[in-house]
């Protein structure tokens, strides 16, 4: 809200180089998406916890939804530094029911975590993997970031709790959007876990019931 401001009041002034433009655009338009995302995981949060979010569960292929969400994100993706997503989905469809905007937000946030934590290296690239197993479909998104130490796998999971490591310190965040991540899969059926990456960083685990 504060890049926002600033940026809008330097526009409003006029002291804003024309070579610059866009970039305060660019800026303008990346941080009212973060800001949209961040007020959509609150209502969501204060919408599950007062039992007022029913899920809208309709029959679809997941593995075409995932796809779209990840498309959707390409350009912030980009942004980032990152290289375009890893993306690996079943070459059929996956059909199951399941709630559209949930997953949705199910997605961004896994994304947005590894945004996050994920950025050094040259080019580092974030994996999205979908697949079918017994009686369920897994959602797996893994970066090479730190990882996440083995006492706080459980942690990420709470609501305002963040990883307390040097190299992340200053990385902005408000500890939602791995809470509700759990909390929309919990509300399917399914649940959510994250485990270390062979070879460095984080694999983040959603499962639904199929």
């Amino acid at each position: 809200l504060t890049t926002l401001r600033m940026h809008a009041e330097l526009l409003q002034e006029g002291l804003v180089a024309p070579a610059s433009l866009a970039t305060i655009h660019d800026d303008l338009v990346r941080e009212s998406a973060r800001l949209g995302r961040l007020v959509e995981n609150v209502l969501a949060v204060s919408q599950l916890e007062e039992g007022r979010r029913i899920l809208d569960l309709r029959p679809g292929d997941l593995a075409a939804h995932v796809q779209e969400v990840v498309a959707a994100q390409a350009r912030h993706v980009a942004s980032k530094g990152f290289a375009p997503v890893h993306l690996e989905l079943p070459d059929e469809p996956l059909t199951l029911r399941f709630d559209a905007q949930a997953i949705e937000q199910i997605v961004v946030n896994l994304l947005d975590n590894a945004l996050k934590y994920a950025a050094s290296g040259d080019h580092p690239q974030i994996s999205v993997a979908l697949e079918r197993g017994p009686g369920r479909v897994v959602l797996r998104v893994q970066d090479r970031g730190p990882g996440v130490p083995e006492a706080e796998r459980e942690r990420v999971f709470q609501r305002f709790v963040r990883i307390e490591q040097a190299s992340t310190a200053h990385t902005p965040g408000t500890g939602l959007g791995l809470s509700l991540v759990r909390d929309l899969a919990r509300a399917h059926g399914g649940d959510a876990e994250v485990r270390p990456r062979p070879g460095g960083g984080a694999e983040f685990v959603v499962w639904l019931p199929a």
